[in-house]
C-alpha cells in the first residue's frame, strides 16, 4: 500500500510539472503493488496464508499548453503634400489720392480705400507671369503681401473708372521687385491716382490768370503763355508748360521737359537735377552721383543689354535695408525714366541693381 501512494504521489508531481512547463510528457512503465484477489485453495489447518498478484499498468499523460497570442496591428501612414513652401518675404504699400498730380503723396491728400492690388511672380525657368494673390486697400489706403518665397515679383492696382495713375511713373504702372535672402522684404511700394471721383483730383480749366514760367537754364526754352528764362547752368530742353486751375483766378504752371535734361535747373520755386545712367555688359556707365538735397531727380534709365533685367534703387547706405527709391526693373533693351525726391539731409548714399546687387553698385552724394 505505501508503495502504491508513493507511485500515485510521483504521477500527480509529473503531471503538475507537464501543466507547468506547457509541454508534452510520457511516463515510463511502473509496476503498481495491488492486493491481489482471494484464491481458493486447500488450507492446512494451523496455517494462514495471502497470495498477492502483480499488475503491470503504464500510463500516458499527454498535457498540450496553448500559448496566448498578441495580434499585430499593421498602421498605414499617408503623407499630405504641403503645398508651395511659404518664405520670410513681404511686400507691402499704400494708395492715395495725388490731388495735385505731382507724383508724391502731399499733406492733406487722402489714403483710397477699397482698390484692388494684384501680385504675380515671374516662373523659375521662364518668361511667363502668374498671379499669386490680390487684396483690396484698407482704411488707411494700406496692402500688404506675406510668406512670400524668393523670386522676381511685380505688383499693381487695377484701375477704376475716372482716375488716371500718378505713381509709379513708369510706363507699365507696376513695382517691379526681386526677393532674396539679402533683400527679404519691400515697403512703401506706392501707387497714387488722381480724379474727379471720390473729391479728389485736378480739374483742367481754362486760366483766367497769364502764368509765368520761370526756367533756369543754358539754351533755348519756348513756352505756350508767357514765359520768363534765365539762362544759367548747363541743362538744354524745350518746355512746354501745362497749365492747370484749381480755384478762380488761381492759375500753377509745370514745366515738364520734353527731352533729356542733364544738370541742375531750378522751376516754379523748386529745383531740378536731371542725369542719365545706362546698364550696359552687367555694369553702369556712371558709379556715383551729386545732387542738391531735396531736388526732384528725373533720371533716365538705359538698360542697354538686349533680355536682362535691370533697374536704379536708393538706400541708406550699402546694407540696402532701408530703401528711398526702387525703380522698376526693366528688361533691356529698352529706356525708361525714373523721377523721385533726393534725400533732404546732406551725406553718402547708396545705389544699386536690384536683380545685380554685388556687381553694380554706385555712391549718391547729395550736397
Amino acid at each position: 500500500m505505501a508503495r502504491l501512494s508513493a507511485s500515485i504521489l510521483m504521477l500527480g508531481l509529473i503531471v503538475a510539472c507537464a501543466l507547468i512547463a506547457g509541454c508534452t510528457v510520457t511516463t515510463p512503465p511502473f509496476t503498481a503493488q495491488t492486493p491481489g484477489p482471494t484464491v481458493p485453495g486447500t488450507t492446512t489447518p494451523g496455517a494462514t496464508g495471502t497470495v498477492h498478484s502483480t499488475a503491470t499498468v503504464t500510463s500516458t499523460v499527454t498535457v498540450t499548453s496553448t500559448a496566448a497570442t498578441t495580434p499585430t496591428a499593421t498602421v498605414t501612414l499617408t503623407a499630405t503634400p504641403s503645398g508651395t513652401a511659404a518664405g520670410p518675404g513681404s511686400i507691402s504699400g499704400m494708395k492715395w489720392n495725388d490731388r495735385d498730380a505731382n507724383h508724391r503723396r502731399d499733406s492733406g491728400e487722402p489714403p483710397l480705400q477699397g482698390w484692388t492690388i494684384r501680385l504675380e511672380r515671374q516662373e523659375a525657368n521662364g518668361p511667363n507671369w502668374a498671379e499669386v494673390a490680390r487684396t483690396t486697400t484698407d482704411a488707411n489706403g494700406a496692402y500688404s503681401f506675406t510668406g512670400l518665397p524668393e523670386g522676381h515679383y511685380r505688383v499693381y492696382e487695377v484701375a477704376q473708372a475716372g482716375w488716371t495713375r500718378t505713381y509709379p511713373t513708369n510706363e507699365d504702372g507696376m513695382h517691379n521687385l526681386v526677393l532674396s535672402n539679402g533683400q527679404p522684404s519691400w515697403t512703401e511700394r506706392d501707387f497714387g491716382n488722381t480724379g474727379s471721383s471720390g473729391g479728389g483730383g485736378v480739374v483742367t480749366t481754362t486760366a483766367t490768370a497769364t502764368p509765368t514760367a520761370t526756367a533756369t537754364r543754358t539754351g533755348t526754352a519756348t513756352a505756350t503763355g508767357t514765359q520768363t528764362v534765365t539762362a544759367t547752368g548747363t541743362a538744354i530742353t524745350t518746355a512746354t508748360p501745362t497749365v492747370t486751375s484749381t480755384g478762380t483766378g488761381t492759375a500753377t504752371e509745370t514745366v515738364v521737359p520734353t527731352s533729356t535734361v542733364t544738370g541742375t535747373w531750378t522751376a516754379g520755386g523748386m529745383t531740378y537735377y536731371g542725369d542719365v545712367l545706362t546698364a550696359r555688359n552687367f555694369a553702369f556707365d556712371k558709379t556715383s552721383f551729386s545732387v542738391p538735397a531735396g531736388a526732384t531727380v528725373i533720371l533716365t534709365f538705359i538698360n542697354d543689354d538686349a533680355g536682362v533685367p535691370h533697374n536704379f534703387a536708393l538706400y541708406t547706405s550699402s546694407a540696402a535695408t532701408t530703401p528711398l527709391f526702387q525703380g522698376g526693373i526693366v528688361t533691356g533693351q529698352v529706356t525708361t525714366v525714373y523721377t523721385f525726391t533726393a534725400p533732404s539731409q546732406p551725406g553718402s548714399y547708396f545705389f544699386r541693381c536690384d536683380v545685380h546687387p554685388t556687381t553694380m553698385t554706385g555712391s549718391f552724394v547729395v550736397t
